[in-house]
């Protein structure tokens, strides 16, 4: 290998190796406002859910379900 040619790979690697951690670092997560307690849906009221582990989803048996019900 020529020394221009190891000089150049040498510099892809570096720059590479420098620019990963700007190219993986995730924007800061906003945190939501807490619901109140039993609040699913973040109405401001009360909900029950209900799980059905045996119920069949599109045609699949036995996937599962939960299903969300405000209460008064």
């Amino acid at each position: 290998m020529t020394y221009r040619r190891t000089t150049c790979r040498r510099l892809a690697v570096l720059l590479a190796a420098g620019l990963t951690p700007l190219a993986l670092t995730a924007p800061a997560a906003q945190a939501a406002t807490p619901a109140k307690p039993y609040d699913f849906n973040g109405d401001g009221k009360a909900d029950l859910a209900i799980g059905a582990p045996a119920a069949t989803v599109g045609g699949k048996k036995g996937a599962g379900a939960v299903s969300v019900v405000r209460t008064a």
